[in-house]
């Protein structure tokens, strides 16, 4: 890219002092030429980063966090981007853990609750039978009282 300019600067510097032989039209030509040249490159220069850097944001939007930066091949412009969609990435994958330790811990309290709701309305049917199995045998006693009672108002009266 460097060469590119560097080229482009030439050509333009040899058109202002009017080293380049010609009329104003063919200058102009010349001009317009290299400047369509310079505007083509810069777009494909532009476009090498940065289809890498769509390309990685699309994987973690699609929740794809292997996806890693290829330094190497990144240009020093973009370098800081990079860095900073690695660190975004690493997040993620933290909080990806923590979010299904987290869940996990709701699973084992929930199954703990869920035994012990049953462990608690087994506990509550066996009260409530042994409440009824006393009822029943109080008024089985307080019968047999009344009739007791009966029994001496009888042979005394």
């Amino acid at each position: 890219m460097a060469i590119l300019v560097s080229f482009i600067a030439v050509v333009l510097t040899a058109i202002y002092f009017e080293i380049v032989p010609g009329d104003g039209l063919v200058k102009m030509t010349i001009f317009l030429v290299v400047g369509f040249i310079y505007i083509v490159m810069k777009s494909k220069y532009n476009k090498i980063g940065i289809k890498d850097l769509e390309k990685r944001l699309g994987a973690l939007k699609d929740g794809n966090l292997s996806s890693k930066s290829s330094k190497k091949k990144a240009r020093k412009d973009l370098v800081l981007i990079q860095e900073n969609i690695d660190v975004l990435r690493k997040n993620l994958m933290t909080n990806n853990f923590e979010t299904q330790v987290v869940s996990s811990q709701i699973t084992a309290v929930s199954q703990n609750i869920a035994l012990s709701m049953e462990s608690s309305l087994l506990a509550n049917k066996e009260l409530s039978s042994k409440a009824d199995e006393m009822t029943t045998l109080n008024k089985e006693s307080n019968d047999r009282i009344n009739k007791a009672v009966d029994d001496v108002k009888d042979s005394s009266g």
